[in-house]
């Protein structure tokens, strides 16, 4: 897996750990530094056991294969999943309370995971409503469920917005709407998912694509 976040890139190795280059002012290429760039790979430190990485603006999440989630970085809006807000994390820390991810999308400045129930969890910067939990503005360290979603097969996170697909075939998204990013024919934000129009069901012969 390989993952470009705003200026820094990092991706997986044979045997789960993960090799990170480029901007590392923010501690977010996970190798204890901070304030230096790297022009080639640099080893992430303790990661181990990863099965997928993301990259945000100046932090990374890697899921691991017994369903939690590392990251490191930048948590000035508590994207590391850590309440000790301002702090930047050199080396990959875990997410709180989350062990059952199958799935993960990095935004910006916030994350979301799919869960092996299929709910989203949602963490981080929450200025555009972008967690998707019924609040705005407050920054989230802690994993919270988004409202109303169910049976959910992908996940992503922008910027300021996110958006899921249900086992169904429908596209839902949620946060900050500008230039028409959620999809539902309005510009303003919403605190909760809303459906992206023209996405409906898809039903085949073996049950749902």
């Amino acid at each position: 897996d390989i993952a470009a976040g705003g200026s820094h890139t990092c991706a997986l190795v044979a045997g789960g750990e993960a090799r990170c280059w480029g901007n590392g002012y923010q501690g977010q290429l996970g190798n204890g530094e901070r304030l230096i760039e790297r022009y080639s790979p640099v080893v992430v430190t303790g990661l181990s056991g990863a099965i997928a990485i993301d990259a945000g603006g100046g932090h990374t999440c890697a899921l691991l294969a017994d369903g939690r989630v590392q990251c490191w970085g930048a948590n000035g809006s508590k994207q590391i999943g850590s309440s000790s807000f301002g702090s930047e994390f050199l080396v990959p820390t875990e997410v709180q309370n989350l062990g059952d991810a199958v799935a993960l999308g990095s935004g910006d400045a916030h994350n979301c995971v799919r869960t092996a129930g299929g709910l989203v969890k949602c963490w981080g910067e929450n200025e555009s409503a972008q967690l998707g939990i019924g609040t705005i503005g407050a920054d989230v360290a802690i994993p919270s469920e988004v409202a109303g979603l169910n049976q959910i097969v992908s996940v992503s996170a922008g910027n300021e917005a996110s958006c899921a697909v249900r086992l169904s075939g429908e596209a839902y998204c949620w946060g900050y709407s500008g230039d028409g990013l959620l999809g539902n024919g309005e510009i303003y934000q919403t605190r909760i998912p809303v459906a992206v129009i023209g996405t409906s069901p898809r039903l085949f012969a073996n049950g749902f694509e």
